[in-house]
């Protein structure tokens, strides 16, 4: 009779449904890679960016963020990290804005560890 090998957990990949762009994505991470996220789109006053890296480290799902607009009152920049266990990958729902279906998946719930915002405007009028 054979023995059942152990698993190291560090070594598993992580699936996971992860939300950007308005849209829903199925991610698989593994240990050591990273998946890179871009999207950039025009606004009705300039444009918006969203940059997104995902990674697995020690079973923790980190997310880099940075988040740019510039419009008529300049660049405003919300950048920083976030952690989530991955037992804690199932554990928030998104709710469908009025027209889009219930969206019945659930996504990581991050903490926030590290945050950042800029906005050109505000610093300019001494807020």
């Amino acid at each position: 009779m054979k023995r059942a090998k152990k698993r190291d957990f560090r070594r598993i990949p992580v699936r996971f449904n992860y939300w950007f762009d308005g849209k829903a994505l199925k991610v698989t991470l593994r240990p050591g890679a990273k998946i890179n996220l871009h999207a950039c789109r025009r606004t009705d006053e300039g444009y918006r960016t969203d940059n997104v890296t995902l990674s697995l480290e020690n079973r923790t799902i980190i997310e880099q963020y940075c988040f740019t607009q510039r419009d008529c009152d300049g660049i405003y920049r919300d950048a920083g990290e976030r952690h989530c266990h991955v037992n804690d990958r199932a554990k928030q729902r998104v709710a469908g804005s009025l027209g889009e279906k219930r969206d019945r998946r659930s996504y990581p719930k991050f903490n926030t560890t590290k945050a950042e915002i800029y906005d050109q405007f505000a610093e300019m009028a001494g807020y």
